[in-house]
């Protein structure tokens, strides 16, 4: 009984995600942010932050895949126009998406711990938050310090 209940609560949020990714992509709603991102700003750095923010967001709202699928293509290449290593970019993209993903309320992951592990989201928000800290250092670590996480890739290579 309960798995049915938590399968039906899972298959009903990605239900909806996948909704208003198709939506969003039909939209046009990703090329207006890219541009609109392009525009705010010349430093890579402010683009890559806001670029972060975004996928956080559009990760908690939608599920990671499709935030990916809609989103990457578009700003891969906003974010290549200022010099952005595509490897570097795409590491940062998954961090931002991880933390979407586990970020309450809306975080599909967290819902759906919580809800295999009988749990309120009240009752996690509070002793997650020095984990959520740390994920949102690293990832500043990873965007604004690229050599860290491509010291390795580059040395394989």
């Amino acid at each position: 009984m309960q798995t049915g209940v938590t399968t039906g609560a899972v298959s009903l949020l990605a239900g909806v995600a996948s909704g208003m990714s198709w939506i969003l992509a039909t939209r046009g709603v990703p090329d207006v942010i890219a541009a609109t991102l392009a525009r705010l700003t010349g430093s890579r750095y402010v683009l890559l932050t806001l670029i972060a923010l975004t996928f956080i967001v559009f990760a908690g709202v939608l599920d990671g895949l499709p935030a990916l699928l809609i989103f990457y293509p578009i700003l891969a290449t906003t974010v290549a126009r200022y010099g952005v290593d595509s490897l570097h970019f795409g590491l940062l993209t998954v961090a931002a998406l991880g933390i979407g993903l586990i970020l309450p309320p809306v975080g599909l992951l967290l819902v759906i711990v919580c809800q295999i592990g009988r749990v309120g989201l009240a009752a996690v928000f509070r002793p997650m938050i020095p984990y959520i800290v740390i994920l949102i250092l690293t990832l500043l670590l990873i965007s604004y310090v690229p050599w860290f996480v491509l010291v390795l890739p580059r040395a394989l290579l």
